[in-house]
């Protein structure tokens, strides 16, 4: 698919998708994790992708060149518990309307198990954003 990005008055994005008929996604991509000890754990991922859209011979729009994240987790099995808190990198992203440039976020999770079969949730997503595009966002 290809994308493109209108800016409207009232600073929302609208996007609009259109289907292309070849493109090609060629990458590597990491993954590791560390139990740590007392319920803690590292988590990180990296991946690099090279994408080409085969009837322009651009890169496929909105795809970042390179992603990773960074994640310190906690489970507390005799209690149910489970959090995490999460760093994670997009990289530059090309677009018809102007290349933009990669970004970082933070968001931090929590879940407490109530019974076997029902639990509660928090988190808030874009913890450390400055950016104007959406506010920070809190869930449970």
């Amino acid at each position: 698919m290809s994308g493109r990005q209108v800016r409207a008055r009232t600073k929302r994005t609208i996007i609009t998708c259109n289907n292309i008929s070849s493109a090609v996604i060629s990458g590597l991509e990491f993954e590791t994790s560390i139990a740590m000890g007392q319920g803690f754990s590292v988590a990180a991922n990296a991946d690099w992708m090279d994408t080409e859209n085969k009837d322009t011979c651009n890169k496929l729009e909105g795809k970042p060149d390179i992603s990773a994240y960074l994640k310190l987790g906690y489970n507390n099995i005799r209690h149910d518990l489970h959090a995490n808190l999460r760093a994670s990198y997009f990289g530059n992203r090309f677009y018809t309307a102007g290349d933009e440039s990669g970004y970082s976020l933070v968001n931090a999770y929590v879940s407490k198990g109530i019974t076997e079969k029902m639990g509660i949730f928090a988190g808030i997503d874009k913890i450390f954003d400055e950016s104007d595009s959406e506010p920070v966002f809190f869930y449970c």
